[in-house]
């Protein structure tokens, strides 16, 4: 694994779905299930793009795994950061899990499915 490349990636992963929920957050009070239908649909998007910048060559399943633990543990880690009690956004930690954080079991199956089909190419 390319550890500092999937770090790098990893943050990006992270920010892009971040960035693009504050223009978009005033949708969240006018049409809440629009706004988080969006941020699923983005955080699966950005694992997408940045997986196939990652993954520039063959690579196995496993590699696909850890790269998808990797990012999902870069996503828990920075939001838990500003969503936890105590920090800029105050959310209860079982609430931001069932909001926010359960969207980013995508990373590790988005990255795996992608890992997986290029190893049979």
């Amino acid at each position: 694994m390319r550890l500092g490349f999937a770090l790098l990636l990893g943050f990006f992963d992270w920010l892009l779905p971040f960035a693009v929920s504050f223009v978009i957050f005033p949708l969240r009070k006018s049409n809440y299930y629009l706004f988080e239908s969006l941020m699923t649909v983005l955080v699966v998007l950005s694992a997408i793009i940045f997986s196939v910048i990652y993954f520039t060559q063959k690579i196995s399943v496993r590699e696909g795994l850890m790269l998808g633990i990797l990012w999902l543990a870069i996503n828990l880690a920075i939001d838990l950061l500003i969503f936890l009690p105590k920090s800029p956004m105050q959310m209860p930690f079982l609430a931001y899990m069932s909001q926010i954080g359960i969207k980013y079991l995508s990373i590790p199956i988005i990255t795996i499915g992608i890992a997986l089909i290029i190893s049979k190419l």
